[in-house]
């Protein structure tokens, strides 16, 4: 019994020491809650951090660019960031890192964010005092735009993203006010109108050489490009069908001019207008799916379920179903082109005609959810970036909240704003008093049905496809 007691005594004296010895070991885990790893930030940033263990946090600490600005003695942390002083577009690392009741050092997190100063010029390239329309964006960020230029005529020039610095530029014809257009491999097309017969089509590959041109036609409005890669195009009274070698695959005629740019749907179906009257509605293979009477004076656009939205020349908005029936009409006196943005809620600039304009915020049963009072009328079409925020120009470039609150209005002395893209670090380009310019933003472009001017950042007019 004795010797059993002895026993029992050494294995817990044993216990004990390696107790002692092997003391708490596991470092806690640490965790940037906000903001978000690669987030866009501007003014004052507040960031929080938090550290779990298995026992007890002691102290967290807080650095910015590897200099420490603040510490906390339990296991949240909260620093206000003050980023109004630091220069624009400029990348900074936060790290945060904890240490338990045991000394332990847990495994630091880092994020990386990027300051930016919204509304604010970032560059400007002179576009020689002509208009021009909504630049495309190629998927490697290179920025499309064509407009006449002294070098020689209608000129299209690709321009880098990060500078404004000239790519490459190609001389293409006379008329100056272009909307190119890209594939899904990369040609840029542009139409180019001088009048029945003069005008041309011309594919331009991404270094700038020419693929291949149609001549002698009279290209009307701004094409669309499907995922095939098929072009398609009013030209005169019919609209055409170009495969991408440049050969016509079909054409379809009406009996009036086709001067809207056609809108394809998530189903592959062509919606496009003719001065006859109608509204058509294309299946792939040219046949006519149906028709539905009225005037219109505005690009389409298209949203979920294949859901149409049209401004009359009545400058009402009306809904279509996929089947070309009336859904709904919204009565006032649109002034831009419809946007379609998460939950489908539909914006468009507008008048209740009595010299006050807005930009309005429709639900998609065709009600108001909010209404935004301009100084000038909203001529542009929107552009609806990721993180909700409207951009769209009146009297300068207004950036709107999800909610109808104004984030900012800048550029307020600007006499012509054209319609907005956004480019991938969440740059706005959009031509300013004949300047292409880059301003500031925080949030790349909207994935939604239909969130900008000929839907995407290629300018292809395809539902569902940037």
């Amino acid at each position: 019994m004795k010797q059993y007691k002895n026993k029992t005594l050494f294995l817990v004296t044993v216990t004990v020491l390696l107790g002692l010895h092997c003391a708490d070991k596991e470092p806690p885990a640490v965790i940037i809650n906000q903001p978000s790893d690669g987030a866009y930030v501007d003014k004052m940033v507040l960031i929080i951090a938090d550290a779990i263990d298995n026992k007890a946090v002691d102290s967290m600490a807080l650095y910015i660019d590897n200099s420490f600005v603040a510490g906390s003695s339990n296991s949240q942390l909260y620093y206000l960031w003050n980023t109004e002083s630091i220069p624009h577009n400029s990348s900074h690392y936060i790290c945060a890192q904890a240490y338990d009741n045991s000394s332990n050092l847990g495994n630091s997190d880092t994020i990386e964010v990027k300051v930016t100063h919204p509304g604010t010029i970032k560059w400007c390239y002179p576009t020689e005092g002509c208009k021009s329309y909504c630049p495309a964006i190629g998927i490697d960020g290179t920025i499309y735009i064509a407009f006449q230029h002294q070098l020689g005529g209608g000129t299209l020039f690709a321009i880098n993203p990060d500078d404004g610095s000239i790519k490459w530029w190609t001389s293409a014809g006379g008329y100056s006010e272009v909307t190119p257009v890209i594939g899904p491999e990369g040609t840029i097309y542009i139409s180019l109108s001088y009048g029945p017969g003069a005008g041309m089509i011309i594919a331009i590959n991404p270094d700038g050489s020419e693929k291949w041109r149609i001549p002698n036609i009279n290209p009307l409005g701004v094409p669309a490009v499907s995922t095939d890669g098929t072009l398609y195009i009013g030209i005169d009274s019919s609209l055409y069908a170009i495969a991408p070698n440049g050969t016509i695959k079909w054409r379809y005629r009406t009996n009036g001019l086709i001067y809207s740019a056609p809108a394809i749907g998530s189903d592959g179906r062509i919606h496009f207008y003719s001065r006859d009257g109608f509204l058509y509605v294309l299946n792939a293979d040219s046949t006519l799916k149906w028709r539905y009477p009225i005037y219109c004076s505005s690009a389409l656009a298209i949203g979920s379920n294949n859901t149409i939205y049209v401004v009359s020349n009545q400058c009402n908005l009306h809904a279509l179903n996929p089947d070309g029936s009336l859904k709904w009409t919204y009565n006032l006196y649109a002034t831009s082109n419809p946007i379609i943005g998460f939950e489908e809620i539909i914006y468009i600039g507008g008048s209740p005609g009595n010299s006050e304009y807005y930009l309005y915020a429709l639900n998609p049963n065709g009600t108001l959810r909010w209404k935004y009072k301009t100084n000038a009328e909203v001529n542009t079409t929107p552009a609806l970036a990721a993180d909700g925020t409207i951009y769209f120009g009146a009297d300068g470039l207004y950036a709107l909240n999800s909610d109808g609150t104004l984030k900012w209005h800048a550029l307020d002395l600007c006499t012509h704003i054209t319609s907005p893209t956004i480019g991938m670090d969440g740059s706005i380009f959009l031509e300013i008093n004949n300047y292409l310019c880059a301003i500031n933003g925080t949030s790349p472009l909207a994935h939604t049905f239909w969130p900008k001017f000929q839907c995407n950042l290629r300018n292809s007019g395809q539902a569902w496809s940037n």
